[in-house]
């Protein structure tokens, strides 16, 4: 299991495009990344994209210089090292992502925003690139 983020109270986990909601990490169903209006997917603006893209970029320079003792806000999710880091009791707790995967910031596609997850360094530069980042 890949760690996302939590939206509307329900903890969310994503592998391979396919995200997963749960209000225990025990029980898992898969729901579409995708806002749907009328049975038709929404789609971002160019402009949102981007910033989305842009936002993951500046996430993953911050992550940089989180530590184990790093301060945080209970619920908030981020990356130490090549580790997931949620906050529990305003304490980062570590979870390891699996082999070759490591945590990055990546930008949503299909709404505002970014989620923190486990990725290959390929796939999120890859993912950041596609949506007019640039830098990385």
């Amino acid at each position: 299991m890949i760690f996302t983020t939590r939206k509307n109270n329900i903890l969310l986990f994503a592998s391979l495009g396919y995200y997963f909601a749960t209000s225990s990490p025990a029980l898992c169903a898969p729901i579409n990344n995708a806002r749907a209006t009328n049975g038709t997917q929404t789609q971002l603006s160019a402009a949102d994209l981007l910033k989305n893209g842009q936002e993951a970029q500046i996430l993953n320079a911050q992550f940089q210089s989180l530590n184990t003792t790093s301060s945080c806000q209970n619920g908030q999710f981020a990356c130490v090292g090549d580790r997931f880091a949620s906050c529990v009791n305003n304490k980062f707790v570590l979870s390891d992502c699996p082999d070759s995967l490591q945590c990055v910031a990546l930008p949503l596609v299909n709404e505002r925003g970014t989620v923190v997850s486990c990725d290959t360094t390929a796939d999120a530069l890859d993912r950041i690139t596609n949506t007019g980042a640039t830098g990385g």
